[in-house]
């Protein structure tokens, strides 16, 4: 779940290659990918197929697969406990997902009015498209202003409330079957990343790849 600045307490950072990894084994973080994937784009709903569901986690992960294996590197994704109730958790994470939950919901509810209102726009459109076309150049590039902002507001929340599905994590198992890529879940209780930790501790892997600094705290004694 993260440790707020535990980065900033130790300096041993330096950049590294895929390449230097070339023939090792490296555990990745799955649910850090999936959500950096679906999160690192302008919206969320960038790509999707013709049900409207979300694929751009596919084609991203897809991707950053066939780098790693380009250069020659092995990989292990580790997910956390394949269930849909929280109470798979460490403990210790119940007080972070409730305040979590909570922020997801606030997003929601401000989501919700932001598209709804937008909704109520179109519908006004044929109404009121006479007396806009009367309006100003002013009041128009006001208004296109204003849609660009509630824009980026909406994507902004959209990313808030987004939470990786069972469907996303399925979509990524399946493509990792379908390449021959070694993937594993943690058992009841334990973290994806503690379980990462594990295999570097015991020697099946060199180093940990994820955007949270969990892994050191786990025992790792490598995090990429």
């Amino acid at each position: 779940m993260g440790i707020k600045d535990f980065s900033k307490i130790f300096n041993a950072a330096r950049q590294i290659r895929w390449k230097d990894y070339a023939g090792k084994t490296i555990a990745i973080d799955a649910m850090w990918q999936i959500y950096n994937a679906a999160l690192g784009t302008q919206s969320v709903s960038t790509l999707t197929d013709p049900s409207g569901k979300s694929t751009v986690h596919i084609n991203v992960l897809f991707q950053r697969i066939l780098s790693l294996h380009a250069e020659g590197v092995k990989q292990i994704w580790v997910f956390d406990h394949a269930s849909d109730s929280t109470e798979f958790h460490n403990p210790a994470k119940a007080l972070e997902l409730a305040k979590r939950a909570e922020r997801k919901h606030k997003a929601k509810t401000e989501l919700d009015k932001l598209t709804m209102a937008d909704f109520k726009n179109d519908l006004d459109f044929g109404d009121d498209q006479a007396s806009t076309q009367q309006a100003s150049q002013e009041d128009l590039a006001s208004q296109t202003e204003q849609q660009s902002i509630d824009e980026d507001r909406v994507n902004s929340l959209e990313k808030r409330v987004f939470q990786a599905s069972k469907e996303m994590i399925n979509d990524v198992v399946t493509l990792l079957q379908l390449m021959g890529i070694a993937y594993t879940f943690a058992p009841a209780g334990y973290e994806g990343e503690e379980i990462a930790s594990y295999l570097v501790k015991q020697g099946l892997a060199s180093a940990v790849y994820s955007g949270d600094t969990d892994p050191i705290a786990f025992g790792s004694p490598t995090l990429i």
